[in-house]
């Protein structure tokens, strides 16, 4: 969250160096993309400390730039949002920022979209800033699913983050900017706003869809102004495209943003975000692919007729 006004309140996680009980260390990369399909599926909610302990892919650092530095990739939308007991005023909208690996640590940032100098985000937290120019900040690596949903208490408050349901809101929004602005990049529509309004809108349909089970903007426990001037209101299009997403979530034919699509980075002193893996195969998968195809193509010469 980009605030523009002071902070309400820090949270500390302590990040545990183990994968299920696996130290991270001993991990390779064939492990680690398993891991990464297959992790994180917990039906019922547990505290970001369990799920951290459980789930942990690895640690990656990243850096983003400040606000006149281009943090905002296509823009942002400032507004005026209340959240449980609290209320802020906020630049809302993706951010670009870079990634590097961490010394003996599987996690690649070369795995993200675009790029590790060209990465998307967005917030998840309303508890806490961006780690904005501030240099390279460490963040635990989580994995996602439909079934993903933690607890933290802020405050007087026991929050839980439904990581399904973010799930089921992007995967309504990316068909929804498919069909009613054209986009034509899939599953990383998200990742790819035209516009500021709509890069604000999708990120508020996220922090609605974490933490609220109305799918109102204007109401619940996460809510946005429907007053003032300009610049604490959602624009009128970004309303418009986060209606059409919610009701495309109720269409039974809607299919959820797949979780091998999505990565939770989580900091123990700032903003925790979202983020796009893109599937790299590793050393050892291209070497078993070409292997195969040079197996089949042997075969294909044993099997040829003698002319």
């Amino acid at each position: 969250m980009i605030r523009l006004n002071t902070s309400i309140k820090k949270k500390t996680h302590q990040a545990s160096t183990t994968v299920g009980g696996t130290s991270i260390s001993a991990l390779g990369s064939t492990a680690f993309a398993l891991l990464l399909s297959t992790t994180g599926a917990l039906a019922d909610p547990v505290t970001v400390d369990e799920y951290i302990n459980k789930s942990q892919l690895g640690d990656v650092e990243i850096q983003f730039p400040s606000i006149n530095d281009g943090l905002f990739i296509e823009g942002y939308d400032s507004v005026q949002i209340s959240f449980y007991n609290n209320s802020a005023r906020v630049y809302a909208g993706a951010l670009g920022g870079n990634a590097q690996a961490v010394d003996n640590n599987p996690f690649d940032p070369a795995a993200l979209y675009r790029s590790s100098d060209d990465v998307i985000f967005y917030c998840v937290d309303l508890f806490n800033d961006l780690l904005m120019n501030k240099g390279f900040k460490e963040y635990v690596v989580l994995p996602v699913d439909g079934d993903t949903q933690v607890t933290s208490n802020e405050g007087s408050e026991t929050v839980t983050r439904n990581f399904g349901k973010v799930l089921e809101f992007l995967g309504a929004l990316n068909s929804v900017l498919q069909t009613e602005h054209a986009l034509t990049h899939g599953d990383q529509n998200w990742l790819n706003p035209t516009e500021s309004w709509m890069s604000g809108a999708i990120q508020l349909g996220i922090w609605e869809s974490l933490y609220d089970e109305t799918m109102n903007i204007f109401d619940g426990n996460f809510k946005v102004s429907e007053t003032g001037g300009v610049n604490k209101q959602l624009d009128p299009s970004g309303v418009t495209l986060l209606n059409l997403t919610f009701a495309q979530m109720q269409d039974e034919n809607n299919n959820s943003l797949s979780g091998s699509k999505v990565l939770w980075f989580q900091s123990e002193n700032g903003q925790d975000l979202l983020a796009d893996p893109v599937q790299v195969p590793t050393p050892g998968s291209v070497v078993l692919f070409l292997g195969g195809l040079l197996l089949l193509a042997s075969v294909s010469r044993r099997r040829s007729p003698i002319n």
